[in-house]
């Protein structure tokens, strides 16, 4: 029995290898010299799309080699671009870790302070329009409704302006001698 099924399968396999290979339309789509033509505009893409990552590669190492030597100076004068690039990630590096331990010092040192320091310059950030405000109002009173705000003050000479903070100066005095 086990002999029948073998032979069986194998009689099935080899028959429909025949019909594969007997079969005028099983291979008629295969064009060998249009698949080559393919494989080659295939491998030209890559080629090209290889030597333009190659080109970006290399102006992004320009970029960043003049912009190292920039920062190191001296430090990099007759160096290769690729000895600065080297010094200069180095450099990056260093600096950081100073940046990242000088601000976990600050925290540590000031954490609690650090952070009503923070509140109390958003209240002042907050409250700076009423300031401006409050400023302007003082500009017109002094001038006399000449001056109506801060940037018209750019304008004034150093004479006007010391007229202007004698003028606002006794303006005050008086209202505060008044009983």
């Amino acid at each position: 029995m086990k002999h029948n099924s073998v032979c069986i399968s194998l009689r099935a396999a080899s028959m429909l290898l025949a019909a594969a290979f007997t079969c005028p339309t099983a291979m008629a789509d295969w064009d060998p010299v249009m698949e080559a033509k393919e494989q080659a505009a295939r491998e030209a893409e890559a080629r090209q799309a290889a030597e333009r990552e190659r080109q970006n590669q290399a102006l992004k190492s320009q970029a960043e080699a003049k912009y190292y030597r920039g920062v190191l100076g001296t430090q990099a004068a007759g160096k290769s671009d690729a000895e600065v690039i080297r010094m200069g990630r180095e450099w990056k590096a260093r600096t950081e870790r100073q940046a990242g331990a000088a601000q976990a010092d600050y925290t540590a040192r000031f954490g609690a302070q650090g952070e009503r320091i923070g509140a109390a310059a958003a209240r002042a950030e907050r409250q700076a329009p009423a300031r401006q405000t409050q400023a302007e109002n003082a500009i017109r009173q002094a001038s006399g409704g000449k001056y109506q705000r801060m940037e018209d003050l750019a304008n004034l000479s150093d004479a006007e302006l010391e007229a202007l903070a004698r003028n606002a100066a006794g303006q005050g005095s008086a209202q505060r001698n008044k009983p």
